[in-house]
């Protein structure tokens, strides 16, 4: 969708001089979505608070009321062994109704509806923010997440046995052949080339290293979709890559090929 969401926690602040969670706060201050889960502990006294969950609250809530932003959201898992000071943290909001919060039972729960708000969240992100260049990008290569394939390869075990060492990435599925289609010709360099450097280790020692992209016709026939031949430090200019001009280009199966487990 051409976000990137990044996770912030006092964990990751940085060490500096100054009260702690004035540090911590520093943090909420860059961020664009808030979320607060309550368990059973309410921490340790900022200083200023009586936990620092409670000033990170306020400092949130302060920010979204002047600039709109961040987000805000809390949750509250339900506990055979209440905290004392959550639960008037609760009732707090719930008197001052100023936040729409969440109850959940398990954790399981949680992980699920915070996905789903997650989500839905983004949905709305997208449909207000102004097409810059990422999203551009998202939608010039959106064909490139459509494209599933399997991994195999010619295991390496030396020049004697005459074995080009070659990995295969099969595409076994119309769809999939559908957006490869709809890639233009540099987009189709750059995915053999990408693919095959992420998969380098499979065919270790090789020179040049070599990848072969396939759609699947039968058992044993596929079609040729395109070839790249590059050694370890070649750049996509460095590296020879061959793209047919039409799907009528046929090729076999080895008796060589080794199954990589696993789909991509």
């Amino acid at each position: 969708m051409g976000f990137h969401l990044e996770v912030r926690g006092w964990e990751r602040t940085l060490p500096g001089l100054g009260r702690p969670q004035s540090l911590i706060n520093e943090e909420i201050r860059n961020c664009d979505l808030f979320i607060m889960a309550l368990w059973e502990r309410w921490g340790t006294p900022s200083g200023v608070f009586s936990s620092g969950t409670e000033e990170e609250f306020y400092e949130a809530k302060k920010l979204a009321q002047s600039s709109g932003r961040p987000a805000m959201w809390v949750f509250f898992k339900d506990t055979t062994n209440p905290n004392e000071k959550i639960n008037e943290f609760k009732e707090q909001r719930q008197n001052e109704r100023d936040v729409f919060y969440k109850t959940f039972q398990t954790l399981d729960q949680w992980r699920d509806d915070l996905r789903s708000f997650l989500c839905k969240w983004l949905d709305s992100l997208e449909q207000n923010v102004e097409f810059n260049d990422a999203i551009e990008e998202k939608k010039r290569t959106k064909h490139l997440s459509n494209i599933l394939y399997r991994i195999s390869y010619h295991k390496y075990f030396g020049a004697s046995l005459h074995i080009d060492p070659v990995v295969f990435f099969t595409i076994e599925d119309e769809q999939s052949l559908l957006s490869w289609k709809k890639l233009t010709p540099v987009q189709r360099k750059e995915f053999v080339y990408n693919r095959l450097s992420e998969n380098l280790g499979l065919i270790l020692g090789a020179a040049p290293y070599m990848g072969q992209f396939r759609y699947k016709v039968s058992e044993d026939t596929y079609i040729l979709l395109a070839t790249i031949s590059r050694y370890y430090e070649d750049s996509l200019e460095q590296s020879r890559v061959y793209i047919p001009r039409d799907y009528s280009q046929i090729c076999t199966k080895s008796d060589a090929e080794v199954p990589f487990e696993g789909y991509i």
